[in-house]
């Protein structure tokens, strides 16, 4: 059986429903190959491609923004893969580790603070960002962060805090801080009840970026309002 070509009006209708990857969705497929009753189509990788095609997501991840959501999304699909047992994904190749660990969202409560860190850098933000790209990143992260921090909110959403956000940078990685999307991580922090609101009578922010020889990541810190001077001097973040 040929490949169909898809007509322009019907190419036009899958970009409008499934975006920049409309190429990939099973309603592209099925036009272009057919449509077979009762057929079971088996992917079949090996292990060495998909942790190639990891590494390679990770060394792209803050690329742009839409792509950034995209390669996240196929990034754990990837690695639900490599979690299988079927015979069709094992392989004689041995096992190796991954250059980079899935996304993740480490939490934790100290003494007087919250805290959070991302294994990797905030999402870039074009200059002309668009509604459905700030909607993208929103329906991603945010439920992630939401799940990751449910077990360390306190019995009531705090008042008056301060919000640190501190990226770690690759030592000679070229980075505008003021390129970085981070509108989602305090609408997290509301939506997991950490916070009360975003107000600018409720939150002061701090930003905060450092070379590290280690992988690029950010820390998120949420301190009431009375214990900023101490957090400031603990971390020393006007000095380091």
């Amino acid at each position: 059986m040929g490949i169909k070509e898809i007509p322009e009006v019907k190419k036009q209708e899958l970009i409008e429903k499934y975006g920049d990857f409309w190429e990939f969705s099973g309603e592209a497929a099925e036009f272009m190959y057919g449509k077979h009753e009762n057929v079971v189509v088996n992917e079949v990788e090996t292990r060495r491609s998909l942790e190639t095609e990891l590494v390679y997501i990770n060394d792209h991840l803050t690329s742009n923004t839409r792509m950034h959501v995209y390669l996240l999304q196929r990034f754990e699909k990837l690695l639900r893969l490599l979690e299988r047992d079927d015979e069709a994904y094992e392989t004689k190749i041995e096992n190796t580790k991954l250059d980079e660990p899935k996304f993740q969202c480490d939490t934790g409560r100290e003494s007087y603070y919250f805290w959070m860190e991302m294994n990797h850098l905030l999402p870039k933000m074009k200059k002309t960002f668009q509604l459905k790209e700030y909607q993208e990143l929103r329906d991603f992260y945010i439920p992630r962060i939401i799940a990751s921090l449910r077990e360390v909110r306190p019995s009531s959403p705090l008042n008056k805090t301060l919000i640190v956000i501190k990226q770690n940078i690759e030592n000679q990685r070229l980075f505008d801080i003021d390129n970085r999307f981070r509108s989602f991580v305090l609408d997290a922090l509301v939506g997991a009840k950490i916070i009360k609101n975003d107000d600018i009578d409720n939150v002061i922010i701090l930003e905060k970026s450092i070379r590290k020889k280690n992988a690029p990541s950010t820390e998120v810190y949420v301190v009431p309002e009375k214990f900023a001077p101490r957090f400031i001097n603990d971390y020393q973040l006007l000095n380091c």
